[in-house]
């Protein structure tokens, strides 16, 4: 992957980059929905997405789950500026906050969440142990978190950020990160032949 690429998959600029979160957002749609319907036995309240892109998954929360509250961080300026002109309908139903940033940090400290999402994200986090740890934390007893993985193979771009990712095991090493940080899987399915879903909640 060129330079150019790289910089775009992470955080898309410019025209270029809005041509890109356009294709990534129609490439993750069946993504999207599939993280709608791991939700909708007991929707949630309140809902915080890592990497919300476009801004389509939030919005399909807003609409499909109807959540009351909705929070997101985003490396990408660009993308922050397209989901929140996306979101604004729903601001007289639901309370809705993005920003820009990216897993390593505490947004809302004193928030807690009924679903955490990370979709096509995760290879892009720089510290997934202590995010998941600190995720435990924010998430309410009967939460649940979301997390839909890019399927790499064996051979994965040696530019990703997140250790896990570059494994060669995306899913077993995930898996593993999940234990160890407490949460138990209720879900872990193959959702195509891009993408694995892994859903979990606290222990």
């Amino acid at each position: 992957m060129t330079e150019t690429n790289l910089s775009q998959a992470m955080r898309p600029h410019g025209l270029l980059g809005r041509i890109f979160a356009a294709l990534m957002e129609r490439m993750n749609e069946g993504s999207y929905r599939w993280a709608v319907d791991a939700l909708k036995d007991t929707p949630p309240k309140s809902l915080y997405e890592i990497g919300f892109g476009t801004g389509r998954f939030l919005e399909l929360a807003a609409s499909k789950l109807k959540v009351r509250r909705l929070r997101g961080v985003d490396p990408a300026e660009l993308v922050v500026g397209m989901a929140a002109n996306r979101l604004r309908k729903f601001a007289k139903t639901c309370e809705i906050e993005v920003r820009t940033g990216d897993d390593t940090a505490a947004y809302w400290p004193t928030e807690t969440f009924d679903a955490v999402a990370a979709i096509h994200s995760f290879q892009f986090w720089s510290d997934p142990a202590n995010t998941l740890a600190r995720l435990r934390t924010q998430l309410a007893p009967h939460g649940k978190l979301v997390l839909i993985l890019r399927n790499h193979g064996r051979n994965p771009p040696a530019w990703l950020p997140n250790p896990i990712s570059r494994s060669g095991n995306e899913v077993v090493g995930t898996r593993a990160a999940l234990a160890a940080a407490q949460f138990a899987l209720v879900i872990d399915q193959p959702i195509d032949t891009a993408s694995h879903g892994l859903v979990a909640r606290p222990e």
